[in-house]
């Protein structure tokens, strides 16, 4: 595969340095009463696949539908990887639906690649 800039051929011929084609994020609550226990499935699941994460607290905001926005603090998990196959991604979405459910949740934010979806709990199935 080829470098896109300079930036990325110049991280390319670091000795040593791996790339990693590809990204894996969710944004999570992380102050609800069953936020811990969520995220600790979510972290477990996405470390076991992919070898660890990385990790930032920030706010989810949104307009409900009476015009009100709200905001909550999340947890943004984040790991790269190689090629996810169909069994890591039933690991994965079973650990989304997992952490949903214990966490109440209405919706989820999951990044995968270059792409990002919003997915309301209705939609997840096992």
């Amino acid at each position: 595969m080829q470098p896109r800039d300079a930036v990325e051929k110049w991280l390319s011929n670091i000795k040593g340095a791996v790339c990693y084609p590809d990204k894996f994020e969710v944004v999570f609550p992380s102050k609800c009463e069953t936020c811990p226990e969520a995220l600790s499935v979510l972290r477990k699941t996405i470390s076991e696949e992919f070898g660890g994460t990385s990790e930032f607290d920030g706010q989810g905001c949104w307009v409900d539908k009476k015009g009100k926005e709200i905001c909550e603090p999340v947890k943004h998990i984040f790991s790269s990887h190689h090629c996810a196959d169909k069994k890591v991604a039933e690991k994965l979405g079973n650990a989304l639906i997992t952490a949903t459910e214990k966490a109440k949740q209405e919706a989820l934010f999951v990044g995968a690649g270059n792409k990002f979806f919003v997915i309301p709990k209705e939609s997840l199935t096992r």
